[in-house]
């Protein structure tokens, strides 16, 4: 490896580069820079604030920090950063620490512009498959990248530096306003359960028991689904990633009927206490994770349903939880004593309709987000592909 990063084979020299455009393969080119396992953090160490970010294969530029200096990357700088699970690729220009799993830290060579580097590992990992959570890297590495003379790439760096800024700003946007309808939900939700006529009970007094699912070992073919906690999304069932049982008495003892409410006693702090309502899309019965509420005839089971994913029925799931390491816990004595907003079955319908009514609207908001910004995505990655057939002008 020559001084520039570049094989004397396969490069020759930096002058004969700088005339026109060449490529090379990635792995001739670049060095990585070697990491020792007793520098790197696990996530579990993460502080929120400190000395020295993390530089980690997650979404967010910054990980978390630290404050052992001794745990610093000694390299030169900048450096791109490439997630070997994630595909995520990162720009960094200051001391960091290193996540403890899946990154490659790669040296800018000699011949390369360090934006135009970036830009390129980019573009270069458009062009590999996603093999879920596999390792990236090696197939990254038997990629073609491209070299014009640095002019050119210097050019090419800051046309796309000028893109990439203003539609970054348009993205952001689009991730605010999503945000934002989540937070209308929530306002939805408050309004309506907080609406006259309503009188604040106990779920033991609208329940007529709250049973624990089963919590023998599913299969991965069977008869019947068990419904899991990872099924609940956003208050319904989601079906996939699916496990089963061929026990008939455990279909008989815990299979689900329409309307029931499942509520996730056993999860993560921000999720547990999620709830779901089964509509009887596939027989199924329910996982020792998740708990059936059982209403009474008198309790209409999407407003129960409804009630239970609001900010105040969360406030409560936070005060009720025992925390353990990484996970919550919520009991059926615990969940039994929850208040709950009791009204009469022609009011409880007509919050549900007036819920079922905006959130269509919010549904439809959040779908025209959601395209925008896969057209983003799409546009970024077509920016790039002119970039890097010398068509950007």
């Amino acid at each position: 490896m020559s001084d520039s990063g570049l094989t004397t084979k396969d490069a020759k020299d930096t002058k004969k580069l700088a005339q026109g455009w060449e490529y090379y393969i990635l792995k001739d080119v670049v060095r990585k820079i070697s990491i020792n396992n007793d520098v790197k953090i696990k996530q579990k160490d993460y502080l929120a604030n400190g000395i020295l970010p993390i530089i980690d294969q997650g979404n967010s530029l910054i990980g978390g920090y630290s404050n052992d200096e001794a745990k610093k990357i000694n390299c030169k700088l900048p450096v791109i950063v490439f997630g070997d699970h994630t595909r995520i690729v990162k720009y960094i220009t200051y001391d960091f620490c290193a996540g403890a799993d899946g990154i490659k830290i790669l040296s800018i060579p000699h011949a390369f512009n360090s934006r135009f580097f970036y830009y390129c590992i980019v573009f270069l990992t458009t062009k590999i498959t996603n093999r879920g959570y596999a390792r990236h890297y090696q197939y990254l590495e038997k990629e073609s990248i491209p070299c014009p003379s640095l002019p050119e790439q210097q050019r090419i760096a800051a046309r796309l530096d000028a893109f990439f800024a203003e539609l970054d700003a348009g993205v952001a946007a689009l991730k605010r306003a999503k945000v934002q309808m989540s937070v209308y939900r929530a306002v939805i939700l408050n309004k309506e359960f907080n609406s006259e006529g309503i009188e604040w009970v106990k779920i033991a007094d609208i329940s007529n028991g709250i049973e624990y699912g089963t919590s023998s070992k599913s299969e991965k073919t069977g008869k019947v689904i068990v419904l899991r906690m990872g099924n609940i999304q956003n208050g319904k069932f989601i079906y996939d990633e699916l496990v089963y049982t061929n026990n008939n008495e455990e279909i008989e003892k815990y299979s689900l009927h329409k309307n029931d409410v499942l509520f996730n006693r056993t999860n993560s702090p921000e999720l547990v206490g999620k709830t779901a309502i089964y509509k009887g899309e596939k027989p199924a019965i329910f996982a020792g994770y998740l708990m059936r509420i059982n209403q009474k005839e008198n309790i209409n089971a999407d407003y129960l349903n409804y009630f239970m994913n609001s900010p105040f029925a969360k406030q409560q799931c936070n005060s009720a939880k025992t925390d353990g390491v990484n996970q919550s816990n919520i009991n059926a004595s615990k969940l039994s004593q929850f208040l709950f907003p009791l009204c009469s079955l022609q009011k409880q319908q007509k919050i549900v309709t007036n819920i079922e009514t905006q959130f269509t609207a919010c549904d439809a908001t959040e779908k025209l987000i959601d395209d925008s910004l896969a057209k983003a995505i799409m546009l970024k990655q077509s920016i790039l592909k002119k970039a890097f057939r010398g068509e950007l002008v």
